[in-house]
């Protein structure tokens, strides 16, 4: 049975979900998934929440260190590196960096024509689940 890569659609919706679940600096979930739903076309769902685990990591990486001089300090620069911290469009811009679709362009097509020969996979394209 073949699978397409999820639409524009369902991408918007697995990102939205993923986004949701950290914590996110400046624009919200949604917004930030209706702008990387349009620039991650041909991800599956693993690719969009490897995309999502690369800009928590790039936001850790940012995190700047805090200079300690006392136990109180200590004690307080200890909680606040086990926190997360907010995920910024900017960190989504370096994952999408480092991040490609797992299936290539001449894959998808080779799928597509293995699936239609065998009398399915009638959608022509991976975006044509877009509603709006």
């Amino acid at each position: 049975m073949y699978l397409p890569p999820p639409g524009r659609v369902a991408r918007r919706s697995i990102l939205r979900r993923a986004l949701a679940k950290m914590p996110l600096g400046g624009a919200g979930a949604a917004e930030l998934a209706r702008e990387f739903a349009v620039r991650t076309e041909g991800f599956t769902g693993a690719d969009l929440q490897s995309l999502c685990q690369k800009a928590v990591l790039a936001a850790l990486s940012r995190r700047s260190a805090v200079s300690v001089h006392d136990d109180a300090a200590a004690e307080a620069a200890a909680e606040a590196a086990a926190e997360v911290p907010a995920v910024r469009r900017e960190h989504l811009d370096e994952a999408l960096q480092q991040t490609k679709p797992s299936v290539s362009r001449p894959m998808l097509e080779r799928l597509e024509g293995w699936a239609r020969s065998l009398g399915g996979c009638n959608r022509a394209s991976p975006e044509d689940d877009d509603l709006g």
